[in-house]
């Protein structure tokens, strides 16, 4: 008996050592590839830009990004949260006084890029450089979130799938929100689907405090959130009391990391604004059919920047115009939120890259429309339903915004995962069989 028990051993070891180097080959090395790739793919247009022109990146700030670049200058001399430390010419297109209180944009790509000025100076290429390796990191992020609900084949074939995708490669050459806001969602899917405890509670506010400071969008999770915990709880009655715990401890993290944000703006502007102010802007943009147009430079020749009216009666005017629409024509309502809904996939503000952008995204959206069409049963089971609800909430409230294709770039790493899905589904793979129940 010793001796078969000795014997017996060095088998164990050799399935245990097998088991790891399988688990190597099947996701360690295929996720190094892909993060590789994705890297690469993002980095090389900057360094190709800044070696064709040097200094080309520092040169040529667009509007989407001087507001970021603007407060991380600022940060960086001592002077907080302001715009304007270096001030632009008055004939700039982009212009701030000096210690003009930043509110425009969302703090969390400020801060970062922030850190990384103050760090390594302000070096416009160098951040980019550094934010390609933040995006590479989604790909990693979004195969955790895919192992979560399905399987491995099919997860890294959606960490794949946005590694290669052209408009995140395009996004990685800009200063911009973005790709915080991807990497914080996959994280947030990631705790959704986890089982309901007080630890993953915080862990799930975490990411969603996260995300909302880099755009509000997903502020309201704050509520909805816990609501539907309890709701879940509710109607599995074992689960009542470790959904309560969780709701309590995610709202006491998201509430602490959002709070001093918001008492900072407070006695700034004494006035109460969460993450941001500047949504009047798009809303009011967003409220009217003659508002629309892809050719934003147009719309801004014939309406002007605040449509003739004051910005502080953005919102209230943009709320009456739905409300009016709905009210006097409710079946045309639905078409023009439908017109708007599929504009967010492709409107880029300008009439000359609007095809091109609808012709890189359809086969994504095609296929991940085909997922949820051929799969519905797979998506609304289990905690799965946050995937496709995710993606429908935020690509949704373009139907209250004006619609920009940047607007949902946030969603299509979960695209991916419903693409990957999809096509695992047209190749006869079995992923369905092969999921998590």
């Amino acid at each position: 008996m010793f001796f078969r028990k000795g014997m017996s051993l060095p088998a164990q070891g050799t399935d245990v050592l097998s088991r790891d180097r399988h688990v190597l080959r099947t996701a360690y090395y295929p996720l190094l590839f892909i993060f590789a790739v994705a890297f690469l793919l993002r980095a090389a247009p900057n360094v190709w830009l800044e070696w064709r022109q040097p200094g080309w990146h520092a040169a040529n700030i667009n509007e989407m990004e001087f507001y970021y670049d603007d407060v991380a200058r600022s940060l960086i001399a001592g002077k907080g949260f302001v715009h304007s430390v270096n001030p632009r010419p008055e004939t700039s297109l982009y212009h701030f006084t000096p210690g003009t209180p930043f509110h425009f944009v969302p703090p969390l790509y400020a801060w970062w890029l922030g850190l990384v000025y103050f760090l390594f100076g302000p070096n416009v290429l160098l951040a980019k450089i550094l934010q390609c390796l933040m995006d590479a990191a989604v790909c990693l992020a979004l195969y955790k979130a895919g192992t979560c609900i399905t399987d491995r084949g099919t997860s890294l074939l959606a960490a794949f799938l946005y590694a290669v995708y052209p408009l995140a490669i395009y996004t990685s050459t800009r200063l911009y929100y973005q790709i915080p806001m991807n990497l914080s969602l996959c994280f947030l899917i990631v705790f959704l689907t986890a089982p309901v405890t007080t630890r993953n509670g915080v862990w799930t506010g975490i990411a969603m405090a996260t995300s909302a400071l880099a755009k509000p969008v997903t502020l309201p999770f704050l509520l909805l959130l816990p609501a539907i915990r309890m709701l879940e709880g509710f109607a599995k009655k074992t689960r009542a009391r470790a959904s309560l715990a969780w709701s309590l401890s995610f709202l006491l993290t998201a509430t602490v990391l959002l709070a001093p944000w918001t008492i900072r703006n407070y006695l700034v502007f004494h006035t109460f604004i969460p993450v941001q102010r500047g949504a009047g802007a798009v809303l009011i943009q967003g409220s009217q059919e003659r508002y629309i147009d892809i050719d934003v430079q147009n719309l801004r020749r014939i309406y002007g920047r605040n449509f003739g009216i004051s910005p502080d009666q953005f919102v209230e005017t943009a709320v009456s115009n739905h409300k009016s629409h709905f009210m006097n024509a409710p079946l045309d309502y639905m078409r023009f939120l439908g017109k708007k809904f599929l504009l967010a996939w492709y409107n880029t503000e300008g009439r000359d890259k609007n095809t091109l952008t609808l012709l890189i995204q359809l086969p994504f959206l095609t296929l991940a429309f085909f997922s949820l069409v051929a799969s519905p049963g797979f998506w609304l089971r289990g905690n799965r339903w946050y995937v496709p609800a995710l993606i429908l909430y935020i690509s949704g409230i373009q139907i209250a915004l004006f619609p920009l294709a940047r607007y949902t770039l946030s969603v299509m790493p979960l695209v991916m995962l419903l693409a990957a899905f999809g096509m695992q589904t047209l190749l006869g793979k079995g992923a369905a069989q092969r999921a998590l129940p």
